[in-house]
């Protein structure tokens, strides 16, 4: 790593994989297709408010005279769908660019799963029963593309260009430690290692100092208990002795004077 990298800088440029630049085409094929979406609604008027009649017949509490708020329901229909797909379209393009740089990459592919199911696109690959036929394949095809970019931004190769990218934005020293991401949540912390220097140097003896100190039998204990134990059984024996004399004595005595 160079050392503007490690300052703050940018770094390292790691080169996405074909599963990353396929996501990237997959994300635009979504925007595109909610693009396509919401404009098509502007029109056919017609079949939008027979969806609309229909919706409101099926409903548990049907409005009564629904055809006189049809075209207020058909109006936040379509505002809904072009506000919707202007936020989702912006923050789809921000973040495409942002995966693949190699300081935001990791970031990036949570935000983008985040959008995604927020925003309910995998389920658009189900058909929206009574709309108009351009819009609704549309619909199905934002779906797709963004189911697959859900896919391919967690297939193997990509979790290695996330891996690289984290390893070059991550100072060497940290690289054992650094955890981002969702991983980061559930990971161990890890104890720090002493950096170079001094303090480096002298960990090792600081810490056989230490031992040794907890330690009091460390150095010269099992001999001196030894030699302990070799006079101890020394003394006994001595006793043992004198203590035999001195009933060999008695005995004597006493037959000397019977």
């Amino acid at each position: 790593m160079s050392k503007s990298a490690a300052r703050g800088g940018e770094p390292p440029r790691v080169t996405p994989p074909r599963t990353i630049d396929l996501a990237s085409v997959a994300i635009v094929v979504t925007v595109v297709g909610l693009v396509v979406r919401a404009l098509t609604l502007l029109g056919s008027s017609s079949t939008l408010s027979s969806y609309l009649t229909n919706l409101n017949a099926k409903a548990k509490k049907p409005v009564a005279n629904y055809s006189q708020h049809v075209a207020a329901d058909l109006h936040s229909l379509r505002v809904g769908a072009l506000v919707q797909s202007g936020v989702v379209v912006v923050a789809l393009l921000l973040l495409v660019t942002a995966l693949r740089r190699t300081r935001s990459a990791n970031g990036s592919r949570w935000g983008l799963l985040i959008i995604i199911v927020l925003t309910s696109l995998p389920f658009y690959v189900v058909p929206v029963a009574g709309w108009p036929v351009v819009p609704k394949v549309a619909s199905v095809i934002a779906g797709i593309a963004a189911v697959s970019t859900i896919v391919l931004i967690f297939v193997p190769q990509s979790m290695q260009y996330f891996r690289d990218c984290r390893d070059a934005v991550t100072p060497p020293e940290r690289r054992g430690q650094a955890r981002t991401g969702l991983a980061g949540l559930f990971a161990p912390r890890q104890p720090r290692q002493p950096r170079g220097g001094l303090g480096a140097r002298n960990a090792a003896p600081a810490a056989q100092a230490s031992r040794s100190s907890a330690s009091p039998t460390a150095a010269g204990g099992p001999a001196a208990k030894a030699k302990a134990k070799v006079r101890a059984d020394s003394d006994s024996v001595a006793k043992g002795a004198e203590l035999a004399r001195s009933r060999a004595k008695a005995s004597k005595s006493r037959r000397t004077d019977a």
